[in-house]
């Protein structure tokens, strides 16, 4: 009998994350991480994760090569659950050769790798969206805005640069400055977007949640919602002069809609844009993440994409799939096969916030600041009952830990009572034991405010 496999095409805490969680299936033998980081063995149940750090999410052929050998002898699952993956095609390539995958192919993966496809599509189907202009040089995005009130606004590349791409501007004078210096992966963008900027609440003493992140599974067919989150992207506090460029995530905390939130992402969001994919050909089988803003006018809310990604994010998946009640290989064979709809998907209910442990330069790439740094702490910290540290893109080695530079290196998930006290306990017990050699650790420690301050008023939604 061939043993059970899975391979998780990622090298992220994310995938450190499902690495965990897959492990925790005693079938599982084995796993698989391309590229994957060194650290992924701190949270495999003991079970061997070989590696492929010379290779990119987007090789596609050496992907396929890796996988098509591992199926000879295993039941395989391959997670695809990286970006650059995606665009790639990595997925479809899978499917040719009739192997297992979960994750979004390349067409529909256009949700997440083109921003302007995207608005598109929502306009189509009839999504709330913010207004948007869409160019394709820098000039022409310059007259846009000199031509128009001064306000705030997002500016937006759109393809991929990891979280990055979003550059937010407070005046018409910022916005200039954000058109010119708009990249993707380094690289000026071709095509970007002019954004309006929403404003979630009309009275911001409520502290009612505004920005959410919502996550569901598709496939092919049928649907299932399965988390939320509440995101915290810029570098630095809330209460800053100055926040700081937005990152691939510094930590998000759980949440728990209303009955009528639920309905509302579910029949306005969720349902319309599964249906307006199938409607194109196009059929969806993985993760959708949404980026949403609730507003509230006049007494009732309305729901925005503010963007979709096809797959878990980074962070939020560090703390929605530990939630998951069940076997997530079941769960992925699930998808990959288009069986969901029989799968019984429930969550646990419990409290989690993860806090992303960068090294100093994330997320301005000076990676000479702290690269090859000592990190302590770590297995101290471990220890903690309800806390799981994972791994991001740090170096191991003879049993110690060391900064790659410039990266989210570690995230450390903690589970609570409530989301105040899993905060509590980290920033009094957890974060004062964690170092980056030369104080080089950059780490936000108000993650989940807004939801402390519900929780105070006793308003959870």
């Amino acid at each position: 009998m061939k043993e059970t496999v899975v391979a998780v095409i990622d090298f992220t805490g994310r995938a450190s994350a499902l690495i965990k969680k897959y492990s925790e299936d005693e079938r599982v033998k084995h796993l698989v991480s391309i590229p994957g980081n060194e650290g992924m063995e701190l949270n495999s149940s003991g079970k061997p994760v070989k590696i492929f750090q010379q290779l990119k999410t987007s090789d596609t052929k050496a992907i396929v090569g890796v996988c098509e050998e591992v199926a000879r002898n295993a039941n395989l699952l391959v997670d695809v659950s990286q970006d650059e993956a995606i665009k790639a095609g990595v997925a479809d390539a899978l499917r040719k050769r009739e192997i297992s995958v979960i994750g979004a192919g390349q067409e529909e993966g256009r949700i997440e790798t083109s921003k302007a496809w995207e608005r598109k599509f929502g306009e189509e189907i009839g999504l709330l969206q913010p207004g948007v202009v869409i160019f394709q040089n820098i000039k022409h995005g310059i007259e846009y805005i000199n031509n128009q009130p001064n306000q705030r606004r997002f500016i937006k590349a759109d393809g991929l640069d990891r979280g990055k791409g979003a550059l937010p501007a407070e005046n018409n004078k910022e916005a200039i400055g954000r058109i010119r210096e708009i990249r993707t992966h380094g690289k000026p963008a071709r095509k970007y977007l002019i954004e309006e900027w929403l404003t979630g609440e009309e009275d911001p003493k409520e502290k009612l949640i505004d920005e959410f992140s919502a996550f569901a599974i598709g496939d092919g067919k049928n649907y299932k919602i399965v988390g939320f989150a509440e995101d915290h992207k810029r570098i630095n506090r809330h209460d800053a002069e100055d926040e700081g460029p937005n990152t691939g995530g510094m930590g998000c905390n759980t949440l728990f809609p209303d009955d009528e939130m639920l309905r509302k992402v579910d029949e306005d969001i969720f349902r319309k844009t599964f249906e307006g994919l199938q409607e194109r050909g196009l059929f969806y089988k993985g993760i959708l993440y949404l980026g949403g803003m609730r507003v509230k006018q006049k007494g009732s809310f309305l729901y925005y994409v503010i963007e979709f990604n096809a797959r878990w994010g980074d962070p939020e998946a560090q703390i929605i799939v530990p939630g998951i009640k069940g076997n997530l290989f079941e769960i992925g064979m699930a998808i990959a096969h288009g069986n969901i709809s029989k799968t019984n998907l429930e969550t646990d209910g419990k409290p989690r916030i993860v806090f992303t442990c960068a090294s100093k330069g994330y997320p301005y790439g000076k990676s000479e600041i702290s690269k090859g740094k000592e990190i302590t702490g770590i297995d101290e910290v471990r220890k903690i009952e309800g806390v799981t540290v994972l791994s991001g893109s740090m170096k191991v080695s003879n049993g110690k830990y060391y900064a790659n530079g410039a990266a989210r290196e570690f995230c450390v998930v903690v589970e609570g009572k409530s989301i105040t006290d899993a905060h509590d306990q980290f920033t009094k017990d957890i974060l004062p034991r964690l170092n980056i050699k030369g104080d080089n650790l950059v780490a936000r420690d108000d993650i989940g405010h807004r939801a402390i301050e519900r929780e105070k008023l006793k308003r959870f939604y």
